[in-house]
């Protein structure tokens, strides 16, 4: 998961972690609200939500797909991340409502 954190943020994309034991309905709503386009997880966690389409759709299984990767050609990306540039989002337990993000810069 280190590897997988360190490439987003070198890619210039930002991460968002969930936890593990999340709920379906709270992933869903973290998903949509963060318009993520890949969950970062492992087989053990897919298993959990494979029920959920979206979900199965847009995953990448650090534990079991990392010879598929192998098989990209490396990517040089230039880019000039600043200190406004976004990193990472966290959101709130969203216990008197909904959950709300912080956002975290480099």
């Amino acid at each position: 998961m280190i590897i997988a954190v360190l490439g987003v943020l070198e890619n210039g994309a930002d991460y968002g972690p969930i936890a593990t034991e999340t709920q379906l309905d709270r992933l869903n709503y973290l998903l949509n609200d963060t318009k993520s386009k890949i969950l970062l997880t492992d087989s053990v966690v897919a298993a959990k939500y494979s029920s959920n389409t979206k979900f199965c759709n847009s995953k990448l299984l650090l534990d079991s797909q990392w010879d598929d990767l192998a098989t990209y050609s490396p990517l040089q990306i230039n880019l000039e991340l600043g200190k406004v540039s976004l990193a990472v989002i966290l959101y709130t337990s969203g216990t008197t409502g909904k959950p709300k993000g912080v956002k975290l810069s480099h």
